[in-house]
């Protein structure tokens, strides 16, 4: 898995990628480890070598790698800087973060649907194995439900439990899913959108999570 992250997104994003751990719900602390990466995170380093073909989508996944690193009042000013529905996601992404959550349904409204959110709905039938009233509409829906998804945070949010779990499991694809979307934008002409593998020493982690 390390080799894929190092191949396919370089050297800079790798090393964030390869760090990153199944965060909490809301409040996660800043990665101090990673402080002086993000230190030095620009587009021009993350993506050197590389032709960007849209500067919004690269500095998504800046905004991105922040967020994912509980750098949240970073990731914030770069994703409000944009203007774009990935900025948006992003912003929407933070305030589930912090708790957020009235704000965090505000922001996945203004999304809308997004090129993401099949992938997002597949994932979350893989992953939710007993359903339960909560959350048989992960299993049930046909296209994803944002603000349903951000309620069912609110409800577990705090309480560890297997559902809480499963929304830390579930939050964490769709972190991955936007990051390669918007990776893959940045570079439009040259590459065509390819869905990041969970691999398996992965996917049986994730799979015990829940």
């Amino acid at each position: 898995m390390a080799n894929y992250y190092h191949n396919r997104y370089g050297p800079l994003f790798a090393s964030f990628l390869k760090a990153r751990e199944l965060s909490a719900l809301v409040d996660s602390p800043s990665n101090g480890r990673m402080r002086p990466l993000l230190d030095i995170l620009t587009v021009e380093r993350a993506f050197a070598g590389r032709r960007v073909t849209d500067v919004d989508m690269a500095r998504a996944c800046v905004a991105a790698i922040h967020m994912s690193h509980g750098s949240l009042d970073k990731a914030d000013a770069l994703s409000a800087e944009l203007g774009t529905r990935e900025g948006h996601y992003i912003h929407a992404l933070i305030h589930l973060r912090e708790g957020d959550f009235t704000n965090a349904a505000y922001w996945m409204r203004r999304v809308g649907k997004h090129a993401i959110h099949p992938d997002l709905v597949q994932h979350a039938r893989s992953v939710v194995h007993a359903p339960t009233i909560d959350t048989a509409f992960l299993r049930e829906q046909s296209e994803w439900n944002a603000v349903g998804f951000v309620q069912l945070c609110r409800m577990y949010a705090g309480r560890p439990s297997e559902t809480e779990t499963l929304c830390r499991v579930i939050q964490m694809r769709e972190w991955e899913l936007l990051f390669n979307w918007c990776f893959v934008g940045a570079q439009r002409e040259i590459e065509e959108p390819l869905a990041i593998p969970m691999g398996r020493e992965r996917f049986a982690k994730a799979s015990s999570w829940v």
